[in-house]
């Protein structure tokens, strides 16, 4: 089953990093089928080229501002089976897709 994790990201310039850098760690530790997407939710910060520079990461432009909105965007932009929506300011703890994973099998 795939994982889709969907992050709205607006002006997170300061904490994208450290999130996405906990998810791949995660999916890289579980071998699981996953997916990000960032959505640059009108950031007017570095938080798009950050989310970017992370290999594997989809990042796309919603410039309507709004939480809802942009998950909307993320939920439309994802192909996984579970969508995890995340905030930018997220930071997974060891074995959190096993733990979804056995939960949803």
């Amino acid at each position: 089953m795939k994982i889709s994790f969907v992050i709205p990201a607006h002006n997170e310039a300061s904490c994208i990093g450290d999130c996405l850098g906990s998810v791949l760690r995660e999916i890289k530790a579980s071998g699981g089928n996953a997916e990000i997407v960032v959505v640059n939710n009108a950031s007017t910060d570095a938080t798009a080229r950050i989310a970017s520079g992370f290999r594997g990461v989809k990042v796309v432009d919603e410039p309507q501002k709004g939480l809802t909105i942009a998950r909307q965007r993320g939920y439309l932009e994802s192909s996984g089976d579970i969508i995890a929506a995340i905030d930018a300011d997220t930071l997974l703890t060891r074995g959190w897709i096993h733990t979804v994973q056995r939960e949803f099998a």
